[in-house]
């Protein structure tokens, strides 16, 4: 079956890869992602709204996709470039934690989505800013990247770090509260997972790349979410961090809680992210607004 899905990606993603090539991404690929995200061709970006009610398992979505860059073609390393993306305190006092804010180039008047993004180890907000910008400016959408300590994640001592996040982001006009989503990379995707479910209510998505639960306190947030959350959990096939095995346990596992899980995996793409990120975001970010108003009803 997964030989077939693969040959079956080649037909499904050959207009997709030969429209992603000129620069406004998003305008050809946004209805194929919303197949890929819902397995319809309707749906729209809606708002969170109302909780749904309890929700038996659900059946995993599995894809099998090709990216665009052989990982050949991989450019080592990456240095993000800052210019345009503000440093900011999370309290005013000295040492607090900081995080990156960028708003999007002539954005659009009225409150804007948000994307929350949790870097990868031994990097900092600033790296995951840089690599959605682009992404930012042709959706609209305000950036909030938060740094980790020491350029890790410690899951339980995070969480007062993110409500207080999220009582700056509520603070900021221009943010829709019922559009913030969450996207996080290798160990920052690890640390999304059970802060999605952690803050379900306040996260309208979720999209990971190269992550999976890594331990039974992060199983048991995914357990006890007060809202069904929506996943997108992308991983390559020759990731040589993260198995694909682990990262669809993860997936499997959302599922199994009755949370609408989607695994999608690249085909021979490892762990690197910075030269794939911009068709990444855009992937992670139609799937995620695609896949939300399946699972909350609008006021």
């Amino acid at each position: 079956m997964k030989a077939v899905a693969i040959i079956l990606s080649f037909v499904f993603l050959g207009t997709v890869l030969f429209f992603f090539i000129v620069p406004d991404v998003s305008r050809n690929i946004s209805s194929e992602i919303r197949v890929l995200a819902t397995g319809d061709k309707g749906g729209s970006q809606g708002s969170v709204g109302r909780p749904s009610a309890s929700s038996p398992p659900k059946t995993l979505e599995e894809h099998y996709i090709i990216p665009p860059i052989d990982p050949s073609d991989y450019h080592y390393p990456f240095t993000p470039n800052p210019e345009g993306i503000k440093k900011k305190g999370l309290t005013r006092q000295p040492g607090a934690k900081t995080f990156y804010l960028y708003t999007p180039e002539n954005p659009e008047s009225g409150r804007l989505p948000a994307v929350i993004l949790l870097h990868g180890g031994n990097r900092d907000g600033l790296a995951m800013a840089d690599r959605w910008r682009a992404l930012a400016d042709r959706h609209g959408v305000i950036l909030v990247a938060p740094d980790g300590k020491d350029g890790e994640w410690d899951y339980a001592a995070e969480k007062s770090s993110f409500e207080r996040l999220f009582s700056v982001m509520f603070s900021n006009p221009a943010i829709d509260r019922d559009r913030i989503y969450l996207f996080g990379h290798s160990a920052g995707g690890m640390a999304a997972l059970p802060f999605a479910a952690d803050f379900s209510e306040r996260i309208a998505a979720v999209s990971v790349h190269a992550a999976m639960l890594v331990s039974p306190p992060y199983q048991e947030a995914v357990r006890n979410a007060k809202r069904k959350i929506p996943l997108c959990l992308m991983i390559g096939s020759e990731d040589p961090v993260v198995s694909p095995e682990k990262a669809r346990e993860a997936a499997q596992f959302f599922a199994d809680a009755g949370h609408a899980a989607s695994y999608i995996e690249l085909d021979g793409h490892n762990h690197w992210y910075y030269t794939l990120a911009d068709w990444i975001n855009e992937y992670a970010w139609q799937c995620m607004i695609h896949k939300a108003p399946d699972i909350f009803t609008e006021d």
